[in-house]
């Protein structure tokens, strides 16, 4: 799907055998509106996943934070501050 949203590829080149079961039976023009209909439920899917990682970093920033300021020397809140500091130095940021 990437290479088709790319424009690579071409829909009526590609070889049946290759294509999903669903597919190999659809002519050119189902199989566009087959993979328009997907590439939308996709854009769908990823803008969820991203508003879920979003929400996730969130919470988790909470909670660390108020981890944090509870328990500054826990196992826990050691463990994150040698990680961040190691990502630091192969210029990785949290």
């Amino acid at each position: 799907m990437q290479e088709l949203d790319l424009k690579r590829e071409n829909i009526g080149r590609l070889e049946t055998k290759k294509l999903p079961k669903p597919m190999q039976t659809m002519n050119d023009n189902q199989r566009k509106e087959y993979i328009e209909k997907m590439r939308l439920k996709r854009k769908k899917l990823q803008t969820k996943i991203d508003e879920l990682v979003k929400k996730r970093a969130t919470y988790k920033a909470k909670e660390i934070k108020s981890l944090s300021s509870k328990e500054k020397n826990s196992f826990d809140q050691n463990m994150v501050n040698i990680i961040h500091k190691q990502a630091k130095t192969k210029n990785i940021n949290y």
